[in-house]
């Protein structure tokens, strides 16, 4: 209700190495005080995450903060470059960095009311493992194209780049339909795979020095090099990983006198396609082929004939450093899912619904999660794409992109934010979670807009925007997919329409399913509950911090 001068302050800086910029509305003919802020700021913080996923071992661009859906309403926005993920895929440093510019903007401009995030891809998924692993960093969250965590997005990529370089290469010309690729695939059209194949396969590549974003001299090469920089996502995060056991070293390793980082990855035991052979889609031959050639990719992205398991200890790691995100803190956020449609490349609707599947399993219920749904790829509907970091932000350098204010009129800024300002004024002895669920405006529900309307009608919206699933689905397993080693029983062919194999095709797949194949009815004999707060000054693995010191009067 406030009316101040349109001068925006941008303070540019470097914190934990990255560089950010924080920008506000701000009068400088006026005192400004941390004990006393200025009338332009509302106290409220909108963090712009950045998309996309690689491990950059350079300081890059942090992304703009001039963000004037935010800045009008009075809120402060801030940025960091350790915060996009196309350049830092660490989320601990991620979190780590976001504590620190938080600490900074207090202790120059005043107390912080409550923080929303914002951001598409990378940006999203930020978002997600952050406020579940470190709760109370961000109180808010409007995730745009999100994911819900590294790993287990990472189980599609692999996935994807096996089967889109099988059936364009060794399944020909067992394999002539497309139909049959996407029906293995789970989605609605090969593309998704040839997309997460061209633009995440890459940083598995531990050779790959643009995943790195050094010059090639100064990168890993096992025959030359084999001491340089490693450009995976898991060498990425060894200091939360950890490095390999010994008896796992292969012969670089053994020469080095170390382990690289373990990587929380398999696809042991997974039957590709058996969703589709049960369903008389695809041939029992076909279905043998697939899964006797597909292979896997090695600890240096290179491709082997055997299925891969995931390093040992690492997918107990994984799960306690909430690196698989088990939604355990979420319902203590008010969450705005943003989609815009896409069955057609990595961004695909399905991966919203995979994030409400954990949080019903773990919650018993998604009240605090709504899902507004757009037409256009990505950016959604300029019903709601009101802001740069979700109409355009996908990364530092990207253009911004403003949608004109008359369009807004479903502004999920407003929306989050009357949610946040009650839940703030709730004084009752409700838990946080509560609170959350109790405050939520009633406007705040599942949406979709088709042709300028806004529908809320669940039929109408899947109607028109379906969603898909995952090859992992298809193969049987759960959609919440947050299962990295599955639970394997013995191959039988009791478990398939009786004459279904020959002699000779069942014998193929006992050599490619020495151990087992998945029972899905279980879950990862691995799995743990996360852990919140972890530090890793101590090494792989993290221990709690000690509880937060609380302010005493005299």
């Amino acid at each position: 209700g406030l009316t101040v001068p349109y001068i925006v302050r941008l303070e540019t800086g470097t914190v934990n190495r990255g560089i950010y910029r924080i920008a506000m509305l701000f009068d400088p003919t006026q005192p400004g005080k941390p004990w006393a802020r200025q009338p332009g700021w509302n106290g409220k913080l909108v963090w712009g995450f950045g998309g996309g996923t690689a491990p950059h071992h350079t300081q890059d661009a942090t992304p703009s903060a001039l963000d004037d859906n935010a800045l009008s309403r009075g809120f402060a926005v801030a940025t960091s470059g350790l915060t996009v993920h196309g350049s830092n895929a660490n989320d601990v440093l991620s979190a780590e960095t976001i504590m620190m510019v938080k600490e900074h903007v207090a202790e120059t401009y005043g107390p912080i009311r409550y923080t929303i995030g914002m951001g598409c891809s990378g940006g999203g998924l930020q978002q997600y493992i952050i406020a579940n692993s470190y709760p109370g960093l961000l109180d808010g969250l409007m995730p745009t194209c999100s994911y819900p965590d590294i790993w287990t997005t990472a189980q599609e990529v692999l996935d994807c780049a096996l089967l889109h370089r099988y059936f364009t290469g060794d399944g020909l010309p067992m394999w002539l339909n497309p139909l049959q690729f996407s029906q293995v695939e789970g989605h609605s059209t090969p593309t998704v795979c040839q997309s997460w194949d061209s633009l995440l396969a890459p940083v598995f590549e531990a050779a790959n020095a643009a995943n790195c974003n050094i010059d090639a001299s100064k990168v890993y090469d096992a025959t030359n090099n084999p001491s340089g920089a490693r450009c995976t996502l898991s060498d990425y995060t060894i200091a939360t990983l950890g490095p390999r056991d010994r008896d796992s070293w292969n012969p670089v390793e053994q020469g080095l006198g170390r382990g690289f980082a373990k990587r929380p990855l398999s696809n042991a035991g997974i039957q590709y396609g058996l969703g589709q052979l049960l369903s008389g889609n695809i041939t029992a031959a076909q279905f043998v082929d697939v899964n006797t050639r597909i292979g896997c990719l090695d600890i240096d992205g290179l491709k082997t004939t055997s299925r891969c398991e995931a390093d040992r200890g690492s997918e107990s790691l994984a799960f306690r450093a909430g690196l698989v995100n088990d939604a355990r803190f979420l319902n203590q956020v008010p969450i705005i899912d943003l989609r815009g449609h896409d069955d057609a490349e990595i961004h695909t609707d399905d991966w919203s619904y995979v994030i409400r599947s954990r949080m019903d399993r773990t919650h018993g219920h998604h009240k605090n999660q709504i899902i507004f749904t757009g037409a256009a790829p990505v950016v959604g509907d300029p019903a709601f794409a009101c802001s740069e970091f979700i109409s355009a932000g996908l990364g530092a350098g990207t253009p911004l992109v403003d949608t004109p204010k008359e369009a807004c009129t479903a502004n999920p800024l407003v929306l989050i934010d009357e949610w946040l300002a009650a839940i703030e004024t709730d004084r009752s002895s409700r838990t946080q979670a509560q609170k959350v669920i109790a405050n939520r405006p009633a406007r705040a529900v599942d949406t979709c807009f088709i042709a300028g309307q806004a529908i809320t009608d669940e039929a109408t919206c899947r109607t028109a925007y379906p969603y898909y699933t995952s090859p992992r689905e298809v193969a049987g397993g759960p959609q919440a997919r947050d299962i990295i080693s599955c639970r394997l029983k013995p191959l039988s062919k009791s478990d398939y329409p009786p004459g279904t194999f020959t002699d000779a095709q069942f014998a193929a797949l006992q050599k490619t399913f020495p151990k087992g194949v998945c029972d899905w009815t279980a879950r990862d004999p691995n799995e743990q509950a996360s852990l919140p707060w972890l530090t890793y000054a101590n090494g792989p693995g993290g221990q709690p911090l000690p509880v937060a010191p609380r302010a005493r009067g005299n």
